[in-house]
């Protein structure tokens, strides 16, 4: 699934992001999270397999900082 995410929660290993398009929560494993805050949108794209719990990242397209989301428009 690819779309722009906001970045929840951060605990260890596991992000919770939310879909700014759709309001959907998503928790990533394996995040490399060092230099990630809460509120930083994430472009990109996530997947999992049908067996699994937590997603995982797969790609990400750019960051924004949280202001950005204001002028962000979805297109259907």
């Amino acid at each position: 699934m690819n779309s722009i995410y906001k970045v929840k929660n951060i605990e260890d290993n596991l992000v919770t992001l939310i879909d700014i398009d759709s309001a959907q929560t998503y928790q990533i494993v394996d995040f490399p999270s060092k230099k990630l805050l809460p509120g930083i949108l994430l472009d990109g794209t996530i997947g999992k397999m049908n067996d699994d719990f937590f997603w995982t990242w797969h790609y990400t397209a750019c960051v924004y900082p949280e202001k950005a989301q204001q002028f962000i428009c979805f297109v259907d």
